[in-house]
């Protein structure tokens, strides 16, 4: 008897073992002597880590289509339908009805979920990095029994220095044509310099006498999207009731970081402090928020310009490609519903995730904190008041933000992984998360 992976997240295809339903044929003659008009089926699981039965609804457990089979042209037919889940192993037996003596044994089938994936890199600097950690990525998702599978790579269109997050699916890089094949389950993958979020900041000078003013926002810099981009809008009014006027021609750029008002050629401005009235003046910029990189649906972009040795940076490269596909994997999950032994609904029970939190902690979206500790977030910008910083051991891959004590291969903590053995990555779940847009 063979062990067969079998892709249980994949339209069904038999000659590749996709599908989670698997036609089984077995010969009359194999179940004994003489006429049998009647073959009875029946499922065991192999070994003792298949899934806790808890996590399954009955439609959602292992089974023959039917307990029964009648004899075809002295062949027995039946189909094992296989749960969505990875790692389950499951050997399907029959024998001639009432008589479970002598059964003839299948095959054994592991269930996995299958993904592919396309890389696009900016440069050959890029195609390098990926290359260098295109093993251990794909490793970190075989411990949850999900294959993913490259299917193509090719350069994006541009080689620029920096890349802006809009739109956040980067359309100007790749061609979309062809489509992608084996949607929705093929995840395009953009390796690219740098990336970075245009921010809205606003600077005001409450009350100023003064024509000319200055603004130097180092270490962080300007948008330079276009020429223009950089400035959002700029007014002004005198005090305490005046009108706000545009003022955008009377602001410059004097450098990537630093601006300048000067409203010494506005007539009524100028001719005000002259007087000695005060001005309220009020500019807003964009500056760039650099990141290291997003995923959206299928779609999924990292940045190679980090600080460090050439190891260092594939492992941070390394732990950001794991954890964006893991958002892409539904990670990390919140809670999951329970089940009773029958497999009907417990009443409903939900089962939570003690490690996950959420935007309020820090981050954008679902994260885990394993091994990190509450503190007041010194920033102040959560919503809570308070963030996760590392504490002891190793944080997951799933941990809200790049730090040193992420595990190093980009692997998922022992509370992530067996829920995304268990996650549903079939076609329903995966359109939901928008992977059939890119």
């Amino acid at each position: 008897m063979a062990t067969i992976k079998q892709y249980v997240n994949l339209p069904r295809k038999p000659a590749d073992h996709h599908g989670s339903s698997v036609l089984i044929e077995v010969g009359a003659a194999q179940l004994g002597e003489g006429k049998i008009g009647t073959s009875e089926w029946w499922v065991d699981p192999v070994g003792a880590d298949n899934t806790d039965l808890k996590y399954l609804s009955k439609l959602k457990r292992c089974r023959m289509a039917s307990k029964y089979a009648r004899n075809r042209r002295d062949k027995f037919r039946n189909t094992l339908i296989l749960p969505h889940v990875g790692g389950d192993k499951y050997k399907a037996s029959c024998s001639k009805k009432g008589d479970r003596s002598s059964p003839k044994e299948g095959d054994e089938y592991e269930t996995w979920r299958k993904i592919f994936y396309t890389v696009h890199w900016m440069n050959q600097a890029c195609k390098d990095t990926f290359d260098a950690v295109k093993a251990r990525f794909e490793d970190a998702f075989k411990l949850a029994f999900i294959e993913i599978e490259k299917k193509a790579d090719s350069q994006t269109k541009v080689d620029e220095p920096r890349t802006i997050a809009t739109p956040p699916h980067l359309p100007h890089l790749y061609d979309r044509r062809p489509v992608l094949s084996n949607k929705p389950f093929h995840l395009r993958i953009v390796v690219l310099n740098d990336i970075y979020d245009a921010v809205a900041m606003v600077m005001t000078w409450a009350s100023t006498q003064s024509k000319h003013l200055v603004l130097n926002i180092a270490p962080e810099e300007f948008s330079d999207h276009t020429a223009t981009h950089w400035l959002r809008s700029a007014r002004a009014r005198v005090l305490p009731n005046g009108t706000w006027v545009n003022i955008r021609k009377y602001v410059n750029k004097t450098g990537p970081s630093g601006l300048e008002v000067d409203l010494t050629a506005h007539k009524i401005f100028s001719k005000a402090i002259d007087k000695g009235k005060s001005l309220k003046v009020q500019v807003t910029f964009r500056q760039r928020d650099h990141y290291l990189g997003h995923s959206l649906g299928n779609f999924v972009c990292v940045r190679i310009n980090e600080v460090g040795t050439a190891a260092q940076i594939q492992r941070t490269i390394l732990q950001t490609f794991t954890h964006e596909v893991g958002h892409g994997f539904q990670q990390a999950v919140r809670r999951e519903a329970l089940f009773k032994p029958d497999g009907g609904r417990d009443n409903p029970k939900w089962e939570d995730n003690p490690m996950w939190h959420t935007n309020d902690y820090g981050g954008q979206g679902p994260h885990c904190h394993k091994n990190a500790k509450v503190v007041v977030d010194p920033a102040g910008k959560t919503s809570s008041g308070f963030t996760y910083v590392h504490d002891a051991g190793t944080l997951c891959t799933m941990f809200f933000r790049d730090d040193a004590a992420v595990d190093a291969d980009g692997k998922f903590c022992d509370h992530c992984l067996p829920r995304m053995k268990r996650v549903g990555l079939g076609a329903d779940q995966m359109s939901l998360k928008g992977w059939g847009r890119f």
